[in-house]
């Protein structure tokens, strides 16, 4: 009875906001209204099923009567703010849809009911998984998106969009596709607008279809392929922005990559960086590329074979990004390559050999542009190889062919005065090493003219020594390699 009488009462307040014209006193109306909702919704005898069957329809209908915007906007907003959340859960689809033939702004009405919803899910999560309130939001979402792709600009419906991730986050946060649904209903609404690339406050909006998710999921964005294709959207500024910032949050977090399928997913998501000739100051150029370099040293697999297939797929990505690039991401897989062939001692030999016939092959391409570098990773794949013991024929030839290109390079290459010497060192240090080398041991010592120092001459022939002891070469043999300098010490 009381009901009846409130909305008897309500009925009488529309009829006099209407015939009204001062704006003033309709606004006062319109909170005598509100407050009879909110009257409403304290009755013990409105619950849930008399507020989905009787409460709400009639509400609606008086709303709709007001034939005032902002009247219709502001009671709306009520309804929602007075009843309670899992009234709204029970009548989501029905206030949805009535909202539509409203005159209010559906973006404030879909934020509120999301944001009560994401609210109410903190502490029944079930609850709001049993109603399908998602699937119900998403397939608004949709309707909208294509009803009015043309006649709202694209922020505007973007919003809506981010209203929905921020609910599927909060209700499956374990649930990657259900955010990833969401982008999926954004790239449906990227084909009907046919636009290939947005810039501007366009882009902007878009971004933060990449940012929420980035900072509340973190890197499991990666397994959403909705986002990668999203990407391609974006202009190239904004998609390298997103790319580094997925990138960074790759190697802070460590995350390990243990199949060709984690691999695949990052390198999707960050190809614009490894491909793209766009110009970076010097800085921001090595910390990206320094970074994917970094990814390298993330694989963590217990099968061999794998693993060097995942440095195969790494290879051919970063074999597209210029000598610029490759001089810096090259050396992890290198290094990734001598860790493997270490670890799989114990494998086939002619699979052990394959990674470093592999490495090899990688140094030959870098050499020109890092000759010091080249040096290096030869001498420790030399030794890497000769610690594994492997005892073969080609095993051998290997190491001597890395050890005849290290030497090569040494008297060939384009290297700084004081560097020579130290690298010196460590071609002589590695000799010693390797005993079965004693051609490069001879050949060695003429580079000791190399140097324009007398008493770098003497510390090289010193060096050098050693190498011919171990090789059980007669003393004489390396004197009569030093004659030439005996004019001069």
């Amino acid at each position: 009875m009381f009901l009846l009488k409130n909305f008897y009462e309500m009925n009488r307040l529309w009829a006099r906001i209407q015939s009204i014209g001062v704006e003033a006193q309709k606004q006062q109306l319109s909170f005598l209204v509100a407050e009879n909702i909110v009257r409403l919704s304290d009755l013990e005898g409105v619950d849930k099923e008399v507020y989905k069957t009787l409460v709400l329809p009639k509400l609606i209908e008086l709303i709709n009567n007001t034939n005032d915007p902002i009247t219709e906007q502001y009671l709306t907003e009520c309804i929602i703010q007075a009843f309670p959340d899992d009234y709204h859960l029970n009548t989501l689809y029905d206030l949805l849809n009535a909202s539509k033939k409203l005159q209010v702004d559906i973006n404030m009405i879909f934020n509120m009911l999301a944001d009560r919803l994401a609210n109410y899910a903190e502490k029944s999560k079930e609850e709001i998984i049993r109603a399908n309130a998602f699937e119900i939001m998403q397939g608004f979402l949709d309707g909208m998106l294509e009803e009015q792709v043309h006649l709202i600009p694209l922020k505007k419906l973007v919003e809506l969009a981010l209203s929905l991730l921020k609910l599927a986050i909060r209700t499956y946060e374990d649930k990657v596709q259900y955010v990833d649904s969401v982008i999926g209903s954004i790239i449906k609404l990227m084909k009907l607008l046919n636009e290939k690339e947005f810039k501007g406050e366009d882009a902007d909006s878009l971004m933060q279809l990449f940012e929420i998710p980035l900072e509340d999921l973190s890197l499991r964005i990666i397994d959403m392929p909705n986002m990668i294709s999203l990407l391609d959207y974006l202009d190239p500024k904004f998609k390298r922005g997103i790319e580094k910032e997925v990138l960074f949050e790759i190697v802070k977090s460590k995350k390990k990559l243990k199949s060709i399928e984690d691999v695949d997913k990052v390198l999707n998501f960050i190809m614009t960086l490894i491909e793209s000739k766009h110009k970076e100051d010097a800085y921001e150029f090595e910390e990206v590329q320094t970074s994917i370099a970094r990814i390298v040293h993330l694989l963590e697999c217990s099968d061999p074979q794998q693993e060097f297939t995942i440095i195969l797929r790494l290879k051919d990505a970063f074999i597209k990004s210029g000598m610029t690039r490759m001089k810096i991401t090259f050396p992890a897989l290198i290094w990734s390559l001598y860790r493997l062939g270490t670890k799989a001692k114990n494998t086939e030999i002619s699979f052990i050999l394959s990674i470093f016939d592999l490495a090899y092959l990688l140094i030959e391409m870098i050499t020109s542009a890092n000759t010091e570098s080249a040096i290096n990773l030869l001498l420790h794949g030399a030794i890497t190889l000769h610690s594994i013991q492997l005892k073969t024929k080609h095993a051998e030839e290997l190491i001597l062919q890395y050890m005849n290109k290290t030497v090569n390079i040494y008297k060939e290459g384009n290297i700084e005065n004081n560097k020579k010497l130290e690298l010196f060192v460590l071609i002589s240090g590695s000799l010693n090493k390797i005993s079965f080398i004693d051609s490069l041991s001879k050949e060695m010592m003429q580079c000791c003219s190399m140097f324009l120092k007398k008493e770098d001459q003497c510390k090289a022939i010193l060096t050098l020594s050693h190498t011919f002891a171990l090789e059980e070469v007669s003393l004489d043999n390396m004197v009569e390699h030093t004659k030439v300098f005996e004019g001069s010490l």
